[in-house]
């Protein structure tokens, strides 16, 4: 196996398996490190008991503030967290785009608008088949796209809460879901409608996870290596510190090198700013790509709440992840009920989707006896929800690397009562849907559960003083390193971090292929804002519900200026390959050349093609134009003459035949000299 690639993408998950999806029919050769193996697919993949138990937690020890060891319940496997994420694949709203007042601070804006951003989020959803329905959900933005697929239908629990909620005015929608069920064709579907999809592995791979969807149809293209059990340790540069040159990896115990022209780093916001901050140098010494001092800052994680909900009738639900609510997400919606302390109508609170179907052993976890004195009755009746709140990036919020080497993670969740009142609002919410809440657990405040959904430690911006990455995510301090996992979010909104990371990572992937085409150290950032110019003709001459007509392959787009000059090469070689055959042609209609001569031009145009040409011109240049009229007029000339002498010789034969003829009548010559005369004649 070669260590020299033109890509090294670090990270096999929703940024680096979709960056390398995105990269590999360029033909470049792509390296895929990826830290975890492929996840055993097995029956235990379905079971409850041993999926709650950490079956599929990989082992890893990070440390608190105080410097106590915890458990992360990360997932380092060939398609990294999303192996066992729910699919949920949300856009993040306009408004999310922009600054945002919360009550604990300020969310702060990106440097891009939803509309720059928007042709992404609509390649991601067609690479990751999302089932959806735009239009329904006041909050989301434009579209340039309708989903591939119809959204998941509610089954009649679901569909019955939906109505009472609708009719109330809080505009229920679909949740769009990454899962590959037809429901138009059941026995063809790949995804069976099952309860084990959030938070277990699909046995069947009928979730678009980046592993199936992303990473496993790129294994048998030649130009792509995947390398499992493959832990990045730290990156090395020049000696200048521009250019990462060396990607040094811990393999079966052994430490190895790979280079690449371009590295691309995709292993999560926390282990990302731990490979940055193990990778300090002398030109480096906070760490690679840290002059700012923003490498490892700004964590955030959102504020979860997962929360149980009775009603009087028996829940029948198979797959009630169907329903999302975000009527609460952004401020002054007219749906609130008025909270007596804090006025949550002023403020954004955040997301309600469902969750699965609550399973027995998943219950007693998070309940106690004493709230449910009857857990299976409480598990018949009971729908389960998922509150999500922003949470803010605050520089304290950080990771950071002890001498030791030990990754350190200090957390402090935000925006907690903004999550009380949306807790408040769902009771009342509910309410009208004859179903009564009840708190079953904040994940946040779970030991090593305030990992999910990470994002922040490398933001992007145009500041460099602030932030870590340029808008296309290249580090501004170096020439050849990029970040694409959620590490570049400069806030989180309040939905999953998903398909914001995927469709990023096409975005990114994109341009990378255009700068390996181009053989540039990177292209402008102009071309991010000419591409959203394009994008915002394009969203807003969509109207709400219209389906543009493009299939589901995700390729690489070309911008009409990447059009032009690919038509102008490709005139230009048809050019040259006409002017070379042309001139070889020409000295081997020369005359006056040599068989010495002619080799030597043959030569010379053969195997110094340009200069060869070139030479030609300007030795033969002035007489070009007359060989090539001799030449065309040459044939012309030659039927002429021809056509003369046979006149000339036709009338000239005919009158001595005629004469001689005359004489052997007269008898003056004999019949045997008319004949010799005649041969003589006619030969």
């Amino acid at each position: 196996m070669t260590d020299q690639y033109d890509v090294i993408v670090v990270g096999s998950g929703a940024g680096g398996g979709t960056l390398a999806r995105t990269m590999a029919p360029s033909g470049k050769r792509i390296l895929l490190l990826e830290r975890g193996n492929y996840l055993p697919r097995e029956l235990r993949n379905w079971d409850p008991r041993q999926v709650r138990a950490g079956r599929y937690v990989s082992p890893d020890t990070w440390y608190d503030a105080a410097g106590s060891p915890f458990e992360p319940q990360v997932h380092y496997f060939v398609g990294g967290a999303t192996k066992l994420y729910g699919a949920a694949l949300c856009r993040l709203r306009p408004a999310d785009f922009g600054e945002i007042g919360h009550l604990d601070g300020l969310s702060p804006a990106w440097p891009l608008t939803y509309e720059e951003f928007e042709p992404w989020y609509a390649k991601a959803e067609w690479l990751y088949q999302v089932r959806g329905l735009h239009g329904e959900d006041p909050s989301e933005g434009p579209w340039s796209e309708e989903y591939p697929w119809p959204p998941i239908s509610h089954e009649p629990l679901i569909q019955q809460i939906a109505d009472h909620l609708g009719r109330a005015g809080y505009h229920p929608f679909h949740v769009p879901r990454g899962i590959m069920l037809d429901e138009t064709n059941r026995p063809a579907s790949e995804c069976i409608r099952c309860n084990r999809c959030d938070g277990y592995p699909c046995l069947i791979h009928a979730k678009a996870d980046a592993d199936v969807v992303a990473v496993r149809p790129l294994l048998g293209m030649p130009n792509v290596t995947l390398l499992v059990d493959a832990e990045v340790t730290s990156l090395e540069t020049d000696p200048g510190g521009r250019s990462v040159t060396k990607v040094i990896v811990t393999h079966a115990g052994a430490r190895e090198e790979y280079r690449g022209d371009l590295v691309v780093l995709a292993a999560g916001a926390v282990n990302s700013a731990r490979v940055l901050l193990r990778s300090a140098s002398d030109r480096h010494p906070a760490g690679l790509a840290n002059g700012s001092g923003q490498v490892g800052r700004n964590y955030m994680c959102h504020t979860i709440s997962d929360v149980v909900a009775l009603g009087e009738k028996a829940n029948e639900t198979v797959f009630q992840q169907t329903l999302g609510i975000n009527a609460f997400y952004l401020a002054g919606d007219r749906a609130r009920t008025d909270h007596q302390a804090d006025e949550s109508g002023s403020w954004p609170l955040g997301s309600i989707q469902m969750l699965s179907r609550t399973e027995q052993p998943a219950l007693r976890r998070g309940a106690t006896r004493r709230m449910f004195p009857d857990p299976r009755d409480t598990e018949n009746r009971a729908v389960g929800l998922r509150l999500i709140t922003e949470d803010l990036p605050r520089p304290d919020n950080r990771v950071t690397v002890d001498h030791d080497g030990h990754l350190r993670l200090s957390y402090d969740a935000t925006n907690n009562r903004e999550a009380a009142m949306l807790y408040h609002e769902l009771g009342m919410m509910l309410s009208q849907a004859d179903l009564q809440v009840h708190r079953w657990e904040s994940i946040t405040g779970l030991a090593g559960a305030g990992t999910d959904h990470q994002a922040g430690t490398c933001r992007f911006g145009r500041d460099p003083a602030t932030s870590v990455l340029d808008i296309n995510c290249k580090a501004h301090e170096l020439d050849n390193l990029y970040v694409v996992d959620a590490s570049f979010f400069p806030s989180v909104g309040a939905v999953g971090p998903a398909l914001t990371t995927m469709a990023n990572a096409i975005r990114v992937g994109e341009h990378l292929i255009r700068r390996l085409r181009l053989g540039a150290k990177g292209l402008h950032p102009r071309g991010v804002r000419r591409a959203g110019r394009q994008a915002r003709t394009l969203v807003h001459n969509t109207l709400p519900g219209q389906r543009a007509g493009r299939g589901g392959d995700v390729t690489v787009d070309y911008p009409l200026l990447d059009v032009f000059w690919t038509m102008l090469w490709f005139f230009a070689m048809c050019v040259w390959v006409f002017l070379v055959a042309w001139t070889i042609i020409l000295i081997f209609r020369r005359r006056d050349l040599s068989g010495w001569a002619k080799a030597a031009w043959l030569l010379f145009v053969i195997f110094v093609p340009l200069l060869g040409v070139v030479a030609y011109l300007v030795a033969r240049g002035g007489h070009m134009a007359e060989e090539q009229v001799s030449e065309y007029n040459a044939p012309q000339d030659e039927a002429y003459r021809a056509y003369a002498r046979y006149e000339a010789q036709g009338r000239h034969g005919a009158d001595e035949l005629s004469k001689l003829a005359d004489l052997r009548d007269r008898g003056i010559i004999t019949d045997e000299e008319f004949q010799r005369g005649k041969v003589q004649l006619l030969n």
